[in-house]
Order: structure tokens, then sequence, then C-alpha cells
């Protein structure tokens, strides 16, 4: 049977507070958070990105949380990369500036992999195509949660094609370990010929796996977490990847996710704000222009349906003039050189949710 989707379309309504009047009912989130610990998973964004969810709406739905008689949380994870949201402290702090903060939500604000390395093994039930991992490290603090509800700005992504639900969990609720493995195709590789010894690198990488000897970058590869830092900040092209990196990222981060809503099954829910539509992820300072414009919320108790919901409504909007996308289908995919619709595919294979969805627009 297909999974419903709620869509309101911010052509024909602004009201977030009316249409989550609407949602929560229809999809019986009044009586399911009644009384639990609701886990609000919300990628906060880095410093300085001007795109994540704006905080008046996450209040508003944190509101709605309480509402129903649930106890919510706000809650992300500490990134790979050595930045603003590298440890916990850090996250907070940027949080903050960002417009989230206790007093802000009106709930409490939880790192919920700590420092990075607070994990649970939960097991991967099931997996397809070439994955050599048994086991997914979900962050520890989910373990307070009762009911998982997912909070996604819908929007490009260099490598997974695009940022939906799927990845928000799959990268999200995991610690820095399952974030390595996932990142692990994107292994940095070296071009020595290109290399002037300037030790970029070496200063960006946090886990003190690159040295500059002989004038030439080495790699500790027993160190190096795949955080990608080196390679983003190499301007020689002396740092690359290896051809097919994407499609194994994407595997990858699809298997995570599964294993984190089976461990939720029955009990999670997906809101997908497609809004400020941009090439790049909200782990981006300058994740570029919007490319779409605003389309409207997608909510779902399947995951999975939810991202594929937004993507056919995505690959049926006209992009903004002078963007350059591509011709649907798979329009986000195509302009980031990958299959982005592999995610929906993979997922469904695994049993995490359903492609096949019925849209029901709210009024």
């Amino acid at each position: 049977m297909a999974s419903r989707v709620y869509f309101m379309d911010y052509g024909k309504s602004q009201n977030l507070k009316r249409s989550l009047d609407d949602i929560f009912p229809a999809m019986g989130l009044d009586e399911a958070l009644k009384g639990k610990r609701v886990a609000v998973k919300l990628h906060m964004g880095e410093e300085g990105n001007p795109t994540h969810i704006r905080p008046g709406k996450v209040r508003r739905l944190v509101d709605r949380v309480k509402e129903a008689g649930g106890k919510p949380f706000l809650c992300d994870t500490t990134t790979l990369y050595p930045y603003k949201r590298f440890t916990a402290k850090e996250y907070l702090q940027t949080a903050a500036r960002n417009g989230f903060s206790e007093d802000t939500m009106g709930c409490p604000i939880m790192i919920i992999d700590g420092d990075g390395y607070d994990s649970f093994p939960i097991p991967l039930e099931k997996k397809t195509g070439d994955v050599n991992f048994d086991e997914v490290p979900m962050a520890k603090g989910l373990l307070e949660a009762d009911f998982l509800l997912v909070l996604t700005h819908f929007k490009g992504h260099c490598v997974s094609g695009f940022g939906g639900s799927l990845k928000n969990v799959g990268m999200g609720c995991v610690d820095k370990t399952g974030k390595s493995k996932q990142h692990s195709p994107s292994r940095p590789l070296i071009n020595e010929d290109n290399c002037i010894g300037c030790s970029a690198c070496a200063d960006a990488c946090g886990y003190g796996a690159i040295e500059i000897a002989d004038g030439k970058v080495h790699i500790n590869y027993d160190r190096c977490m795949n955080c990608t830092a080196c390679f983003f900040t190499c301007k020689n092209e002396c740092i690359y990847w290896k051809d097919g990196y994407k499609g194994e990222m994407i595997l990858y981060m699809v298997h995570m996710a599964s294993a984190v809503l089976k461990h939720f099954e029955n009990r999670s829910a997906a809101f997908n704000f497609v809004e400020d539509i941009t090439p790049l992820c909200d782990c981006a300072a300058s994740p570029g222009s919007a490319i779409f414009p605003n389309i409207g919320l997608f909510a779902s108790l399947d995951t999975v349906a939810a991202d594929a919901a937004a993507l056919d409504m995505i690959d049926e909007t006209e992009p903004l003039p002078g963007t350059g996308v591509p011709e649907g289908p798979d329009r986000l995919g195509k302009f980031h050189g990958v299959d982005g619709r592999r995610q929906i595919i993979i997922a469904e294979e695994l049993g995490a949710g359903a492609s096949e969805y019925e849209l029901v627009r709210l009024q």
C-alpha cells in the first residue's frame, strides 16, 4: 500500500501552525508522541551557513510536539571535518549563533554523540551491494528517545545528489567512526607531481594524519578519518578521490540510515522543508544561490516516501533562470553528476520504506 505524504504548498499557504495542526492528527502523531521522549533531529547549520531551517519554524514544530504531550529535545551529532561543529562545545556555540538554544527552542539541545565517539552498536539486518560492515554506530544519545522526528532542509549535495531525510539520518545519527566509514570511498589519494609542499593540507587535518617530508605530502592512513578537509583545502589538485566514490558513499550512507530507521521502526517521522534549494548542503558556509523556487513541506511516517515525493516535485518544478539545472528526472543528481535517486532505490531494497506514495495536499 502506498505511503501517505502530506504536502504544504508554499504557493498556497505559509501558515505552518495551521498545517501542523492538520498534519499531526492525520499522521497519528498526537497519539504517538503523548508522554514520549522525542528526538527532534536537525542539522543546525555550519558557522555562517544562511540556509538551514529557520529557528522560528523549528520552534513551531517543537511547540506542536509539546501540545501533543511529547517531551522534545533538539539534537544532532558532531562533524567528521574539523571546523565549528567538530566537538559538542563548538557545535552548541555554533547552534546558538545560528539561533538555536534552549531558550529560543523551549527544549533541551543535545549533541548526541558527545565529542564524536559516544555510540551504541545496532545491527544491520539486511544488505545490498558490496557492504563490508554488519553494525552501525548509532549516536548513543538516541537511546534516550522513544520517537525520532527528522526535520530536514531538502537541498542539493555534491556527493549524494540531494540531501534529504535519508542523509539526515544516515550521516547525522551516527558517530565519527560511522561517518568515516561512509566517507571511506573518498579516502584522499596523492598526486605528488602537483604537490608544492605548502602544508595547507597538514594544517587543515584535525587528526594529525598528514605531514610534509622532503617537500611532499605524506598521509598516515592509520590516522586518516576520511574527513575530506585536505581535499577542499588543497589549491593545487594534489589531493584527489578515486573514480566511482559517489556511488559507494551513497550505498554506505543509506545502509546506515536503514539501520537507524529499523531501530525506530514505527516510531519515526520525516519532515522535509523544500526551500532555499541550493546546490550544496548546510555544512557549507557558502552553499550557493537557490536553483529552484521554494516549494513546500513534505511530511510522512515513511522517510523514503517523504524523500521520493520531494524529489518528484523538484523534477516537476521550473528551475530559477540562469541556474543551468538539467532536465529531469533526477535534476539534482544530474546537476552533480551522480544518480541521486539511487538513495531511494537502495533504501526500498533494504526495507526502509516505499517509493510509492499518495500525496495529500493540505488545504
